[in-house]
């Protein structure tokens, strides 16, 4: 179907009603690593929704046949009392008594589980000679499948222990081994699966414990149950009592050995009592006594020994003093008590001073000196002859008193021998008369304890009693199938999400977010283009066309304007590419084509891809001559290219697929027709083959003002798409960045924040201009200079703030339409004010009048009206001077239209609009950032137009 047939624009009045108000949401991208958020799961989940239910379909039809085949279960429940203490009727300690250690209770517990009571219950009732139940074969198909798990796990956990020890066959009750009997083992594990059988719920703060079977016979395991609690009971009686006459036994035999004992003790201690002589006395009084004796003994021998000491002492002291000096003896004791000693001592001491009187007239010779010398000298004599007679009487003395100090020398060795051998006699009667005594009280403790054994045996007391007894339970037990199925649709569900999550975090080929692709392949991203379905299956293809109102229409747009602001010039040639087949190249070059057309531009789309074109069948032209005849036959292009429904759109088919695409691409034809088509058109979108593997973006890539790779994340990979970069990098290509394309809309989001505002409408009515006049050519404008490589240049918004886009609103005979609202924080090498930040508004400007209007940016502003709280306390405050000293309230902020408005490429300037004839473009204000309301008004003689705009308050973030 031709282009031709497509519906028209709106009627002129339908266009001039006011469109329903619809927001966007723009959330800026942050910086490093993005927070997975809720949401995010959510679109994991959506995304791998079949492997989240794969696990699902496969547990739920198990679990609903399990509960299907599923018999009715019965439990029978018996409860015992289990004491930590014996029953205390008489004041005796009872031979066995319960442990009081904190693992008792489950020694007791483990007991009636034990293999001895489940051998006693399984041989009561024969069930290891039971033919086996006869199931059918789904019953038996769902067992196994319930075992499979369980197995499969035991074996994986075999594998890891270290193998055991073989074990013998265990014996049986009746004292023989079978060995591998077949009936044995069968036997043997019945009763192994009758302990597992067994479950034992003990009640909370209480010493009462209930003992359970569960099956399908209420009767027989009623009986079961009881048996086990009355072979438990009465084991731990028979144990009890076991105990109580092993006691009796052994003390029994001890007591006659100890009575024998005592009296070959009593025999021992009589004979050696006969033999010593201790009939009549006491051996405490006689080794006192004796002891006595020795002690005096021997302080009679020591002052005997003392005084022989002393008197020794004073012998040589004596004759020491006589040999020196007659006059020295004076001191000594003896020679003071001797009278004559004394008048000799004054008679020489006389004559001695005599002597010296005389000395002092007469020599020595002379014969009165020589009379005193000689009376002197037998005075020296008496005097010795006095001292030795006192010494011969010390030295009588001192004989006597050595005498006795022998004699008492003699009496103490013989009591100290006597003492010894006493001791002696007393160590070994003690010893005699202790063992006597011990064997005594033994033999009385022992018979004590014999008589209290034999009560107790009497009474033949149990701390384990029977509290009720199993009854045959009426109803079988809850099936609980609903629980069972919701655990089921539960444990299926976690298992498929984290299948889901496990898969998603190993994917490692695409790419998972906005920031992730930037970082990646330090391209900016130009946006992203949802899934989408044509409204209309006739030819053209182009969203853009069929659904100027859709999510993907809109999202052309917005490519559009990032593509206008991404370069420093305006770009008149403009290559689209794609890394692999099939990634929606060429629809996103027509799509782009018609976006820059319905600016009012005139554009030219070329399809270079001269191995499988296929532009001419989105725009529903002839492919039959096209960019093959110019190179090869050196047509005039003029007559090539073919026209559109657009009337500022032109198309430039590949025509007759030509045998060496490459080489007629590197022609100097090529690189001659590039620069006329850029003298003839505002733009030209060229769609190139891909870049992998053919060489021909490489030849055109570099001739090109930019290029843009177009990328979809299902169909290639992260690796192909920077394989692809770099060889355009490495060709000299200027690469603007890259394009998401058809992206599932529940995925938009996940990817980037740029399509939080495809789930809604816009209002978009392209007006386009009659067909029999020329568009008009607005001419290339200086534009400012890129923030610099590692700044980015477009910076997103705050969170969750929406604007308020789509009105159209007509005054006179000029419509105004505001399609899109952008916040920037720098725009080029221009920087907002503090607090401040860019507001720029994308209209479109239809004239309806015959005449031309003349379009003022001047006269446009933006009114402030509501301010944040803090702002508004300010505003209260702060005053201005006015005329004469009087103060009036500051007026509400005013944006005019900022001068940056004229430095880019598709920014407003003072022209005029011709009649029936449609502007679009930008303008810029600078607006503070904690703006939450305003209005764009624009007046003239003839319009006056009014536009409220709101967003959601917030913080924004550049």
């Amino acid at each position: 179907m031709s282009m031709k047939n497509l519906p028209a624009s709106p009627a002129p009045r339908e266009s001039l009603q006011r469109q329903e108000t619809e927001y966007v949401y723009l959330v800026p991208e942050m910086e490093g690593t993005p927070e997975t958020s809720l949401r995010d799961y959510f679109r994991i989940i959506w995304r791998r929704r079949w492997l989240v239910l794969a696990p699902l379909c496969l547990l739920l039809p198990l679990v609903v046949l399990n509960l299907s085949v599923q018999k009715p279960v019965y439990q029978a429940t018996a409860t015992l009392l289990i004491e930590n203490t014996n029953p205390r009727i008489v004041p005796i300690q009872e031979v066995s008594a319960p442990d009081r250690s904190p693992n008792f209770y489950q020694t007791q517990y483990e007991m009636i589980r034990s293999r001895s009571i489940a051998e006693q219950v399984v041989d009561a009732f024969q069930l290891d000679k039971r033919p086996p139940v006869q199931d059918s074969a789904l019953v038996r198909f769902m067992r196994s499948v319930n075992r499979f798990p369980s197995r499969m796990l035991t074996k994986m956990l075999n594998l890891l222990k270290p193998a055991p020890p073989p074990e013998q066959p265990a014996p049986s009750s009746r004292g023989e081994r079978r060995g591998n009997d077949p009936a044995e083992v069968h036997r043997q594990n019945v009763i192994t699966q009758f302990q597992g059988a067994i479950l034992i719920e003990p009640r909370k703060e209480t010493k009462l414990v209930d003992i359970s079977l569960r099956g399908s016979r209420p009767r027989e395991i009623t009986a079961m149950v009881n048996m086990i609690a009355e072979i438990y009971v009465r084991q731990n009686l028979e144990n009890k009592l076991a105990e109580t006459k092993k006691a009796i036994d052994w003390l029994t035999k001890e007591g006659e050995q100890l009575q024998e004992k005592v009296h070959q003790a009593e025999m021992e201690l009589q004979s050696f009592r006969e033999q010593n002589k201790f009939v009549s006395l006491d051996l405490g009084e006689r080794q006192n006594i004796v002891l006595q004796n020795l002690g005096d003994l021997n302080a009679s021998y020591m002052d005997t020994k003392a005084q022989r000491v002393e008197l020794q002492t004073r012998i040589n002291e004596l004759r020491r003093l006589s040999a020196q000096d007659i006059t020295m003896i004076e001191s000594f004791p003896g020679v003071l008590e001797n009278s004559l000693i004394q008048s000799l001592k004054n008679r020489y001491i006389d004559l001695k001073r005599q002597y010296v009187n005389l000395s002092k007239r007469y020599k020595e010779k002379h014969p009165k000196m020589v009379q005193l010398r000689s009376e002197m000298q037998e005075v020296e004599r008496t005097i010795d002859r006095e001292v030795q007679k006192i010494v011969n009487s010390l030295e009588t003395e001192y004989r006597s008193l050595l005498a006795k100090e022998r004699a008492f020398a003699g009496a103490l060795n013989a009591q100290k021998n006597e003492t010894l051998n006493l001791n002696k006699d007393v160590i070994t009667y003690n010893t005699l008369k202790r063992n006597v005594e011990t064997y005594r009280e033994l033999y009385q403790a022992i018979s004590t304890r014999l008589a209290e054994t034999k009560l107790t045996e009497a009474l033949a007391t149990n701390n384990v009693k029977i509290v009720e007894r199993a009854v045959v339970p009426a109803w079988p037990l809850p099936s609980r199938k609903g629980a069972k199925l919701l655990l089921a649709i539960v444990a299926g569900l976690g298992l498929g999400i984290g299948l889901a999550l496990l898969s998603e975090h190993l994917d490692t080929r695409r790419f998972k977010a906005a920031d992730e692709a930037e970082q990646y392949l330090d391209l900016p991203l130009l946006g992203i283009v949802p899934r989408y379905k044509l409204p209309h299956r006739h030819e053209p293809g182009i969203i853009m066309l069929q659904d100027p109102r859709s999510i993907a229409a809109e999202a052309y747009r917005t490519i559009r304007t990032w593509i206008q602001l991404s370069t420093q010039t305006p770009a008149q040639t403009l290559l689209v590419t794609s890394a692999i087949p099939d990634e929606g190249k060429t629809t996103t070059s027509a799509n782009l084509a018609v976006a820059f057309a319905q600016l009012g531009q005139r554009v030219l789309i070329m399809d270079a891809d001269l191995r499988f074109p296929s532009l001419h069948h989105l725009f529903d032209v002839p492919n039959s001559t096209g960019l093959t005849d110019i190179l090869v036959q050196g047509r005039d292009w003029r007559e090539v290219v073919q026209e559109t429904d657009l009337p500022n759109l032109r198309i430039l088919p590949s025509g007759v697929e030509p045998p060496n695409p490459t080489e007629l691409l590197s022609t100097r034809r090529m690189h001659s027709l590039l620069a006329q088509l850029k003298e003839a058109f505002d733009l030209v979108l060229i769609d190139s083959p891909v870049t992998l593997s053919i060489p021909d973006v490489a030849i055109l890539a570099p001739r090109v003002d930019g290029v843009v790779l177009v990328h979809y994340p299902i169909k290639g990979d992260k690796a192909a798409v920077l394989t692809a970069k770099r060889l355009l990098e490495r060709a000299q290509a200027r690469l603007l960045g890259i394009i998401f394309n058809n992206v599932q809309q529940h995925e938009s989001t996940f990817y980037s924040s740029y399509t939080g505002g495809y789930h809604n409408r816009y209002a978009y009515v392209p007006t386009p201009a009659p067909q029999d006049e020329e568009p008009v050519r607005h001419p290339p404008e200086t534009r400012v200079d890129p923030v610099p490589a590692e700044a980015d240049p477009f910076p997103a918004l705050a969170p969750g703030i929406p604007c308020k886009i789509g009105e159209t609103v007509r005054s006179g005979e000029l419509v105004c339409t505001v399609h899109e609202i952008l916040w920037q924080q720098q725009i080029g090498t221009h920087r907002a004010d503090y607090g401040f930040a860019f507001l720029l508004l994308d209209l479109t400007l239809t004239n309806e009048a015959e005449d031309p209007y003349l379009f003022d940016p001047e006269q446009t502003a933006i009114y402030v009206e509501e301010q944040s709280t803090y702002g508004k306390a300010l505003a209260s405050l702060i005053l201005v001077n006015g005329i004469e000293g009087e103060v009036t309230p500051q007026e509400p902020h005013i944006a005019r239209c900022d001068p940056i408005t004229a430095t880019l490429e598709q920014g407003f300037e003072r022209e005029e609009i011709e009649g029936h004839h449609t502007r679009s473009g930008l303008l810029v204000y600078q607006v503070p950032e904690e703006t939450s309301s305003f209005t764009f008004a624009y007046e003239s003689e003839e319009v006056q137009i009014i536009i409220p705009l709101t967003k959601r308050t917030g913080t924004t973030r550049y």
